[in-house]
This record gives structure tokens, C-alpha cells and sequence, in this order.
């Protein structure tokens, strides 16, 4: 798999490009933020069973026309295009925590599964670490409108849980209010509450000072309850906040969570950059190594004297020190 290909993509503005009428007259529009894209209806089709209802009973006036829901961008939309369109082919870095989030959206569950092996054949931590600065700054962003965060170690507040994240309302010492964020790994992860979703789930939450004085959700540990809507995701003993758009606690999507462990499950090597990965997402990557392990175990009963042999590597996790940072 690789991020470009030596056929050129379609340009999805232009119904006459010639890339594009090379898989036939576009008979369907795609609109991503205000934006018109051309497409073909049996390929988005086949990808989803939602799309395909919309195909067999088009609308009386707009005729074959999909509005992308929660307020996608339209860059976003064109790597979605290009993952489907093309057979090896993943989305850009900066986007690809985006694109995953509309294909769940959709439940395009073979183009989830064409980004997951694209990670794994890639074998590096590279896209995972840059995705995740590019939400930073996108999210930081809508949140704040570019203002700087930084938490304070004597504040308290409460997490307002949207659709795509986790967004802390903040009470510092002195009594003022103000935006203030948890820190991951020495990242500040923070995202938007979309505007017209469904409801915010409140959770509570109670600031312990890290090891730079900041305040933030203990990886090991957190002291977060979940009310309202959504729900956690148990598989054992192990948990995930998966939120309706598919993305985890730490706003990684599942998805690319599931590549990350199954490339460590497959492949002994050392993967390039994992140790700047930070240590919460490295922690969740190795609680869906676990879970994977487990599946295995429970589905196929030769595998448990492997299992059981080699227990004390596969289910290695980061120390809590570490996790902490």
C-alpha cells in the first residue's frame, strides 16, 4: 500500500475529467461541505449498505445525491474517494483519522479494513504520529480559535463528551473560566463539539497533577464516568470510550488502533518511531493487542499452548510511569 500511485486520481469537481469517465458517466453527486463531487453510484455502493439503500430509492427531486453528514471536509472527502477508487491507495497522514470517521459513519467496514492494511504494509509509526499533530491543531483550532492551552495545575473541571472527542470545561483556582485541555503524552488532545449532532454526554472528572504539573486524565487510571448517550465497549477485562463516530478516548479511531496491534502481533520487529508515539495511545495499542489475543484464544483452541507460552511477551504493556509522562 502507499500514499500515491502512478495513475493519477480523479479530479471529482469536473465531471468531464477524463480519470474520472475512464469507470464511466458519473451518475451520482457527492456534497462535502458545500462542495459538489462527481461519483459513480455502484462504487460508493458496493462499500456501503446505507449508500445503496439511498441508489435503489433516490430522491424524487435531487435525484442520486449524498450530503456527508456531521460536517466533513471536502479534502477529507476526496481521500475517501481515492481510498475507494483506487486499489492501494490510503489517505493522506494529516487526514486519515478524518476519513476513518466517515467511513464508520457509513459503516464501510472493507474500506476500514483496505486503511488497516495499508498501515500494517507500511510499518511505520509515521502516519499514526502525524495524524495525531494534525488533529491537535485542528481541534485546538475549533475549540479555541488558535488561542494557546495550558492547563493549570490547581484547576477542576468537567468534560462535555461530543460526538468526535472530549472537550474540558475549565474552573481554575481564582475563579475564572477559561479553555483548558487534557494532556496525552504531552500532547494537548481537544475536539470540537459538532454543532447539530446528537446531545453531549456530561463527564465528570477530577484534575491530578501530572509529572509537569499539569492537570489531566491519568492513562492508567482515569477518574472519568460516562453519563447520557454512547457507551463503552468491553471485551474482558479490557474497556474502550469508543464514541458514535468510531474514535477512542484518546481520539485515535479504533481502526487505526486495530493496525498498530496487529502489526506488533504479526511482525517481532521493532517498528520505526513507535517511542514517539505518545504513551496513552501506545497503552491503547496494547490493550487491543490483548483483546486480539484473547479473541484468538476463545475462537481457536490450538493456538493456547502458544498463547500460554508466550504470554509474558505478547501481553507486555508500558510501564505506569511511562504512561504518565
Amino acid at each position: 500500500m502507499r500514499s500515491s500511485t502512478t495513475t493519477p486520481s480523479p479530479n471529482y469537481k469536473d465531471m468531464r475529467d477524463p480519470e474520472l469517465l475512464r469507470y464511466g458517466t458519473p451518475d451520482m453527486i457527492l456534497v462535502a461541505n458545500g462542495v459538489r463531487l462527481y461519483i459513480h453510484s455502484s462504487k460508493c455502493a458496493a462499500y456501503s449498505k446505507e449508500i445503496h439503500q439511498q441508489v435503489l430509492h433516490p430522491d424524487s427531486f435531487f435525484g442520486k445525491m449524498l450530503v456527508l453528514r456531521n460536517g466533513r471536509s471536502t479534502p477529507a472527502a476526496i481521500a475517501l474517494l481515492d481510498t475507494i477508487y483506487s486499489p492501494q491507495k490510503v489517505p493522506p497522514n494529516g487526514l486519515l483519522f478524518e476519513v476513518c470517521e466517515i467511513a464508520h459513519d457509513y459503516d464501510m467496514q472493507l474500506v476500514l479494513q483496505k486503511i488497516k492494511l495499508g498501515l500494517i504494509k507500511r510499518g511505520s509509526a509515521t502516519p499514526l504520529i502525524e495524524a495525531v499533530r494534525e488533529s491537535v491543531k485542528v481541534q485546538t483550532a475549533l475549540v479555541t480559535g488558535g488561542e494557546s492551552l495550558v492547563p493549570s495545575a490547581s484547576s477542576s473541571g468537567s468534560y462535555a463528551a461530543s460526538d468526535s472527542g472530549i472537550m474540558l470545561r475549565n474552573s481554575s483556582a481564582d475563579g475564572r473560566r477559561g479553555p483548558s485541555a487534557s494532556s496525552i503524552g504531552g500532547d494537548v488532545v481537544m475536539a470540537a463539539a459538532e454543532q447539530g449532532a446528537r446531545p453531549a454526554r456530561t463527564v465528570s472528572f477530577s484534575g491530578v497533577p501530572g509529572a509537569s504539573g499539569r492537570t489531566g486524565s491519568s492513562a492508567v487510571g482515569p477518574a472519568v464516568s460516562l453519563t447520557g448517550g454512547g457507551g463503552i465497549k468491553r471485551h474482558g477485562a479490557i474497556s474502550f470510550d469508543i464514541f458514535p463516530s468510531g474514535v477512542t478516548r484518546t481520539g485515535v479511531p479504533l481502526t487505526v488502533l486495530e493496525a498498530y496491534a496487529e502489526f506488533t502481533l504479526h511482525e517481532l520487529r521493532t517498528m520505526p518511531r513507535f517511542t514517539e508515539v505518545p504513551a496513552p495511545i501506545r497503552l491503547q495499542i496494547s490493550d487491543t493487542r490483548v483483546r486480539i489475543l484473547e479473541t484468538l484464544l476463545h475462537t481457536q483452541q490450538s493456538l493456547k499452548p502458544v498463547l500460554a507460552e508466550n504470554r509474558t511477551t505478547l501481553f507486555r504493556k508500558p510501564e505506569a510511569a511511562e504512561c504518565v509522562r
